[in-house]
């Protein structure tokens, strides 16, 4: 570490632009074991979604940066950024709330579980300094300012959304990772949602019924060096499209049956515009 300067930080809800991006990959310093993962499963990044959490020791650093009743909820070591990042996912004074037991789970429970409840915040953290750069303000789909995130969920109904061909059934004999109930499970979850053939970005979900799903896509923009919302149409949260299978990276052509409720059955296609550094809904 250079220093460990301790700054403020500044609030932003989305940012646009666009430039070369650069090639350089950033190996990231040594980091934890996270409780009942063995350390081999954690460097790989593979099994439980991408995570690399920092050491659990830093966290009393991060927190002199954020705001009073935070929580940090999980850490995540963006190993494939340019620069050492990053992304900090926080909770301001949140409450749990728990499922009784696993046959308790209806519909919008798929998506939280047993949850911590408050208001969501996700930062990117410069690894070097130790000094917060930008935070996201995430206002639900619902336009409030408060998110469930799961701590402990049935691990079927959470991977489907970060794997969605295990709905599909496009991978034969594919199986969840976790059948029961899942102990802090990945929440940012990694993956190559814009095509750049980097793991920097993550989806979040919110199961509205048995029909319809909120989901956005957070994730590093190494043109800005920020953390932001990857939009769509202008819009941070879109019904069902990062739960759904891409085409390829960057792409997604699928449909939704909403006859059954009254609606249509609805055709959309989204390509990714590098430009802007957002997703575009093809006419």
């Amino acid at each position: 570490m250079k220093n460990l300067i301790l700054v403020g930080f500044l609030m932003v809800l989305g940012i646009a632009g666009c430039s070369k991006k650069a090639e350089v990959t950033y190996t990231p310093p040594e980091v934890a074991v996270k409780k009942n993962m063995d350390e081999d499963q954690i460097l790989k990044g593979k099994k439980y979604g991408n995570v690399t959490p920092i050491k659990k020791e830093l966290e009393g650093e991060i927190l002199k940066q954020l705001d009073n009743g935070a929580l940090i909820v999980e850490t995540n070591v963006l190993t494939q950024a340019s620069k050492p990042r990053a992304l900090v996912a926080w909770m301001i004074d949140p409450e749990r709330d728990s499922i009784i037991s696993e046959e308790a789970y209806t519909c919008p429970d798929y998506s939280r579980g047993s949850h911590y409840r408050g208001p969501l915040r996700i930062s990117l953290l410069d690894l070097e300094a130790l000094k917060i750069i930008n935070t996201l303000v995430v206002i639900s789909g619902w336009n409030k300012d408060r998110f469930d995130l799961p701590y402990r969920i049935r691990g079927y109904y959470w991977e489907r959304y970060h794997n969605p061909e295990l709905l599909t059934g496009d991978e034969k004999g594919k199986k969840p990772y976790v059948d029961g109930e899942w102990d802090e499970p990945p929440l940012m979850w990694l993956k190559d949602y814009n095509g750049d053939g980097k793991l920097l970005e993550f989806g979040l979900f919110d199961q509205i019924a048995c029909m319809g799903i909120y989901t956005c896509c957070i994730g590093y923009s190494e043109n800005n060096d920020k953390v932001i919302f990857y939009k769509v149409d202008d819009k941070i949260w879109v019904d069902y499209l990062f739960r759904e299978v891409q085409k390829r990276p960057g792409t997604w052509e699928f449909e939704v049956d909403y006859r059954g409720r009254g609606g249509s059955l609805v055709k959309t296609k989204v390509n990714y515009n590098k430009d802007k550094e957002c997703f575009e809904t093809v006419k």
